[in-house]
């Protein structure tokens, strides 16, 4: 496994947000997943961006802590955990940090949330207990998993903010990431519209497309970069 198909997207990937990923791929007619947002983040960390790492585990986690050795710097390790035991804390928080992750993704739970709460490296869980499991059971590596309802794949492009978690598909990165550009250069666009005192309804045809959709006509939302008003 590797960052190197990212390592020319990144400076662009981290200029970008969840949302404009979720939208770009309505646009695109690329298929993204979106984590089940009840798994949130739990540290300090902005964004989460890198290639999965993939760990299945339950109440034994022996396999976290195997990911978790051989995880590549830039990678975001995901755990695919089913129980309700710890399988992330401090000190694999710390360890990642230190072999440089691009944080870590639990459908699951952590620990030691008053540390994580402080911590800079982008960590999400679906909540937390004292509890851990046992690390006797030997798995070994997995190249697909469901977590959060997603179906991810190794190598697969994790983008983790404060909206929750999408999954891109490894082979779409490339054609999405200049669709969100776009998106995110309109609605900034029809910020400063509103700061300059206008109104974002001056950069669409919401009229026509609300009256062409009302009499059951084909019609579109169109959402421009330049202002109409």
């Amino acid at each position: 496994m590797s960052v190197t198909p990212y390592n020319e997207l990144m400076g662009r990937l981290e200029g970008l947000d969840a949302a404009a990923l979720c939208d770009a791929a309505g646009v695109a007619g690329v298929t993204v997943g979106v984590v089940d947002p009840s798994i949130r983040r739990v540290s300090r960390g902005t964004r989460l961006i890198g290639p999965a790492r993939l760990v299945i585990c339950d109440l034994d986690f022996l396999d976290v802590w195997r990911g978790l050795s051989e995880a590549e710097a830039g990678e975001a390790l995901l755990i695919a955990a089913a129980s309700d035991r710890a399988v992330v804390g401090e000190l694999f928080t710390a360890e990642a940090a230190r072999r440089g992750l691009a944080g870590i993704v639990v459908d699951g739970f952590c620990r030691d949330t008053a540390q994580l709460n402080g911590h800079q490296l982008p960590v999400y869980a679906r909540g937390a207990t004292p509890w851990a499991g046992t690390v006797d059971v030997a798995r070994g590596s997995v190249e697909a998993v469901t977590l959060g309802g997603v179906v991810v794949r190794v190598g697969d492009l994790v983008f983790g903010d404060g909206d929750g978690v999408v999954i891109v598909p490894a082979a779409q990165v490339a054609e999405l990431v200049p669709v969100a550009e776009e998106i995110q250069r309109r609605e900034a666009a029809m910020l400063e519209t509103v700061r300059q005192g206008g109104s974002i309804f001056d950069h669409t045809n919401l009229d026509e497309h609300y009256r062409r959709r009302a009499e059951g006509l084909p019609s579109r939302l169109e959402v421009r970069s330049s202002s109409t008003g």
